[in-house]
């Protein structure tokens, strides 16, 4: 795991630690010359935010500049580190925590000419959470994983909310002019990923085998 320093950094590259078959976990105080260095030799990183406000409050993995970097990031949970170890807690987390960096004004300087923004959207949460994490485990090369497109494996979840359980409000919403506007497919996505449970996962499937349905 990566914690402190541009020199442990070193010397974790000098005995050949630091590969494209290379996890590291949270990267909290990671520098500029780090990220550099992970990019450059294909080193992934593991981000797992609600761990890393338990037991690493003051310093956050640099998300934005990772990525900026070229350093393949997925998501995490820690198990260990917080109350709940699904990675849908933990997307809602990983942009609180960059919104956070964004106000106090927390930027390294591997972030791009211009840009000021460190905060990630809902959206990006959601590839962290999927392609992401299949990048960093080297898993969209090995199975091809991570996307739903043709050709690739089927690994999926069937979403369905507003059912029995649900946080997840489900109406139509009057627009400016009164009318009704039906709800887009994107918006569905967004409000499942601001209040969605396990009760709204009604099955999953891995590599193409349904592993899990849930009880009626």
């Amino acid at each position: 795991m990566l914690y402190r320093q541009t020199a442990l950094t070193r010397s974790i590259a000098q005995v050949g630690l630091l590969h494209d078959r290379s996890l590291m976990a949270h990267c909290t105080h990671v520098s500029s010359a780090d990220l550099a260095r992970l990019s450059r030799t294909g080193t992934a990183v593991s981000h797992c935010p609600l761990s890393n406000v338990y037991f690493s409050a003051e310093r956050q993995l640099p998300l934005r500049e990772a990525w900026q970097a070229g350093v393949k990031v997925g998501l995490g949970s820690d198990i260990s580190g917080g109350y709940r170890v699904g990675l849908d807690e933990n997307m809602r987390w990983a942009v609180g925590i960059s919104r956070l960096r964004q106000g106090q004004g927390q930027h390294l300087d591997a972030a791009e000419p211009g840009s000021n923004s460190v905060a990630i959207t809902w959206q990006e949460a959601v590839y962290l959470a999927t392609l992401g994490g299949a990048q960093a485990l080297g898993l969209d090369r090995e199975r091809n994983v991570g996307t739903l497109e043709v050709g690739s494996a089927f690994d999926a979840q069937w979403i369905r909310v507003g059912g029995k359980g649900s946080r997840v409000e489900w109406f139509d919403l009057p627009d400016q002019d009164g009318q009704i506007k039906a709800v887009s497919v994107e918006e569905k996505l967004e409000r499942w990923w601001c209040n969605g449970s396990e009760a709204d996962r009604k099955a999953v499937w891995v590599q193409g085998r349904r592993v899990y349905t849930q009880e009626t």
